[in-house]
């Protein structure tokens, strides 16, 4: 539930911030950090509306700071008693 409400919070200030770009758009000046930091806050956005209705996301962004980092995907470890298992045979 919190999860849904942050994201409804953020698409409320998106759209906030596109009203306010519409009316006062030639009279604003952005930086190009600024504009880069929106796009990639807008790729969260979607990414994040996909990973909460279930989707698999591919290439998803966990820092906005950092954008080119992707999350560590670990292996599984294996089952400690097939290991045990594997020892007793191999003797």
């Amino acid at each position: 539930m919190l999860k849904r409400r942050m994201i409804r919070l953020l698409e409320k200030l998106i759209i906030q911030r596109d009203d306010i770009h519409r009316e006062h758009g030639s009279s604003l000046r952005y930086t190009q950090d600024y504009q880069k930091r929106l796009s990639i806050i807008r790729k969260v956005l979607v990414q994040e509306k996909k990973l909460f209705e279930g989707q698999k996301v591919s290439d998803r962004i966990v820092s906005i700071d950092r954008h080119y980092v992707r999350p560590i995907v670990r292996a599984r470890r294996q089952n400690p008693s097939s290991s045990v298992q594997r020892l007793i045979t191999y003797r």
